[in-house]
C-alpha cells in the first residue's frame, strides 16, 4: 500500500509559541495514520493545541505539516455546544447544506464550490462515527 494511503498527516519540527513568547511545544515531528488515533499526555502538555495545529485551526510558529486528506477537530468541550448538530461539530454543516440545495435543484456555482470533491461527505462521516476504534 502506498505511503499516502497509510498516513493521513505528517509533521516535522512543529513549534507553537504563544504571543508572550512562552513555548507550548517545540520541534515535534511524527505522523498520524488513517483511522482512529489517540493522543495521550499530561494536562497542559499541548495535546489540544497540537490537534488544532494538525487540523489547521492554529498556525505553528515554525515547522512543516502535510495532510493527505481533510480532517475535523471535535472540541473536548462538546457540552458547551450542546445546541450544535453533529454536522456542525464535525465541521461539515456547510457542505451538507450545499448538497441539500443541489439535491433540491440549485445550479448555483457557489453551492458546487462549497461541496468541492466532498459529494460523499455524509456517508464518510457516518462510516467514521459507527466504525469501532482500532487498537494500535
Amino acid at each position: 500500500m502506498p505511503h499516502s494511503q497509510q498516513t493521513l498527516i505528517t509533521f516535522s519540527g512543529l513549534t507553537v509559541a504563544w504571543p508572550d513568547g512562552t513555548e507550548c511545544f517545540t520541534g515535534l515531528s511524527g505522523s498520524i495514520p488513517r483511522g482512529v488515533t489517540g493522543l495521550i499526555g499530561d494536562n497542559g502538555s499541548g495535546k489540544s493545541t497540537l490537534l488544532r495545529v494538525l487540523t489547521e485551526q492554529v498556525e505553528p510558529t515554525s515547522g512543516s505539516l502535510h495532510r493527505e486528506a481533510s480532517t475535523a477537530y471535535v472540541s473536548q468541550n462538546i457540552t458547551a455546544h450542546s445546541e450544535s448538530t453533529v454536522a456542525q461539530l464535525l465541521g461539515i454543516d456547510r457542505v451538507l447544506t450545499s448538497l441539500r440545495a443541489i439535491e433540491a435543484g440549485s445550479v448555483a456555482e457557489a453551492e458546487y464550490d462549497v461541496v468541492g470533491a466532498d459529494w460523499d461527505i455524509e456517508e464518510r462521516a457516518r462510516a467514521e462515527l459507527v466504525k469501532p476504534p482500532e487498537v494500535v
